[in-house]
Formats: structure tokens, sequence, C-alpha cells
């Protein structure tokens, strides 16, 4: 069986490194049997990438951990394993969560959604594939037979992890949005729309950490989570209303446009202040008022 491992070097020799942010399976070299969705870990910061290939040969000797679907087994696995937990495994196989089945992974870590809820909103999700290898005798199963060089693909969208990410930012900052924009610049801001579906697999805060060291944004003084009086939206809910608002307003082909002309706009300002109803306004109410320059 061939196997599959995006990134931005060659990697002849696979190792098992520990990082700041746990993983589905824990710390572990990663795999997938599909090209393409190695080719998109590979390009993920919008440069030139290595799509590794690896001859995998099963060890029946291994302890090996097999998760066909999405199961309750798998869930309690994956929570034990994001919050730091390891486990006895060489080698662990099964789905792997990508968009929105990460965010509800994490509502259900964090004690925002029940274990039934959870099973309700992923029923008519389908996660992709990951398998990972997590001793050395574990590495000893691939051999490594060469690698492609990968330029990426265009990808259309995913505008609400883009707006979500750049609100989650702001919060961790103390910056207005319009200032995290800014900071981000265009370029990162559409590679990270590009390649949305990529990060969005891992801990939202990892990938804040990587976006705000590399822009060198510095932390600011606004914090509308403290002048809140009420209860404070979620991040992922005010990335919500930006991603709508910008969807209603530009078409396909502008949606970068859109972003940056939305956060540096009056209405950035309005959708910040946790202390209106405005931000929580039917979707139509709030393009109508951003079409309109004004509050209707």
């Amino acid at each position: 069986m061939i196997l599959y491992h995006g990134s931005n070097a060659i990697v002849e020799y696979p190792e098992i490194r520990k990082a700041k942010y746990n993983k589905d399976f824990y710390f572990g070299f990663y795999c997938t049997r599909y090209q393409e969705q190695a080719e998109r870990w590979a390009t993920r910061y919008g440069k030139k990438g290595y799509v590794n290939q690896y001859e995998y040969e099963p060890n029946e000797k291994l302890n090996y951990l097999l998760f066909e679907e999405m199961t309750e087994e798998w869930l309690d696995f994956i929570v034990a394993c994001r919050q730091g937990k390891s486990h006895k495994y060489d080698i662990v196989e099964g789905p792997m969560a990508d968009d929105t089945i990460y965010n509800y992974i994490q509502n259900f870590i964090d004690g925002k959604i029940s274990r039934a809820a959870f099973w309700e909103l992923v029923k008519f999700k389908y996660p992709t594939h990951q398998i990972s290898f997590h001793t050395i005798s574990a590495l000893d199963t691939l051999k490594f037979v060469g690698c492609e060089v990968s330029y990426g693909r265009k990808n259309n969208n995913h505008l609400f992890f883009t707006c979500s990410l750049i609100e989650y930012i702001g919060r961790k900052v103390k910056r207005t949005r319009k200032q995290v924009v800014d900071f981000l610049g265009e370029e990162r801001i559409e590679r990270i729309y590009e390649y949305a579906d990529v990060f969005h697999c891992e801990p939202i805060e990892k990938v804040a950490d990587e976006f705000i060291e590399e822009s060198k944004i510095t932390l600011g003084n606004f914090d509308n989570e403290k002048e809140c009086k009420y209860l404070v939206p979620d991040y992922w809910n005010i990335g919500e209303v930006y991603e709508r608002l910008i969807e209603d307003s530009y078409g396909d082909e502008e949606v970068i446009k859109g972003i940056w002309e939305v956060y540096h706009s009056w209405i950035d300002e309005h959708i910040s202040d946790y202390n209106t109803d405005f931000y929580y306004q039917p979707r139509d109410y709030i393009a109508a008022c951003y079409e309109e320059g004004v509050i209707l």
C-alpha cells in the first residue's frame, strides 16, 4: 500500500516530533492514503511543497488501532489525545476530523455542546483519512519510495474559517479586526482563504499563533470581550456574521476584496460592539446596512 505525507521538505526518514499542540491521535508521523489530501497539506503555507510517498508494509506484531468510521470510541480517543493523554499504540488509523467536524469536536471538548448534539451535527459530514505512526517500530513499516513537488491548487470557498481566524486573533492580541487584517496583509489573507480546509484541521489557537508570529502582530489594547456587559458571542459566531456579509455583498471572484473592504469599513466597529444587538440581526438586514452605509 502507498501512503502519502505532505510537507514543505523531502522526508526520506520519517520522525516523531513533539509539538506545542496535540493532534487527533497524539504526537506521531501522519500519513494518508489520499494523494490530494497530502498535496493540500504540502502547500498550505502558500509555497512549494512535497508529497512524500511511502510503501507501507504492515507488521502484525505491532499494537494497531483502527477506527473504520466515526464512532463513540473514535470521539473519546480524539478528545483524550487532544487533551494531552498518551496511548500505547504503535499505529492508529481512522477518520480525520476536518472543516466543521473539527469545530464540533472542539465545542464538545469545551462543553458547549452535548455528545448527542455532536452526533446530530456530524451525521451528514464525511471525514477524510489519516494513519499515524507513534514508535520507531511503527516507522520501520514505511519505506520511502519518492516524492512529487506540488504548487497547490486554487480553492474556492473557505470564508467562514478565514473570518473566524481573524476574530480569534483579534481577541488574542487585543486588536481591532481592521488592525488584524492590516497586519496579515492581502497575501496572507488569500493564503488562509485558499487553504482553510487544511488549517481548519488543526487547533485554531495553533494556526493563530503561527500567523501572529509570521505577521509580527503586537499586543494592543482593544478588548471588546472585557467591555461586554452581556454574554460574549463565540468567535465562530462572529466569524459567521462577517462571512455572510461578504457573501451577500460580493461575488465569488471578489472574496478577498470583500474581506479587505468589509474589515476596513464603518461596519466593522459595529459588529465588534457586543453591547448592542447589531451582530445578531438577520443577515439581509446587516447586508442592507452595509450597502447603504448606515444602520437602518
